[in-house]
């Protein structure tokens, strides 16, 4: 009974850092994503302004 209680703290642990692992990495892309938008959107408004 103990160690399958263990196993299920070590499976939710590990289910929890591959989470947040993945969470992470979806954040840096957005970050991402995010500064190379930004970076185009002035480049636009640098190359043709109105």
């Amino acid at each position: 009974m103990k160690t399958t209680a263990h196993l299920k703290q070590c499976e939710l642990s590990f289910i929890f850092s591959s989470f947040m692992a993945i969470f992470l990495l979806v954040i840096q892309i957005a970050v991402y994503l995010q500064r190379i938008a930004w970076s185009s959107a002035v480049f636009e408004a640098l190359r043709a302004p109105t």
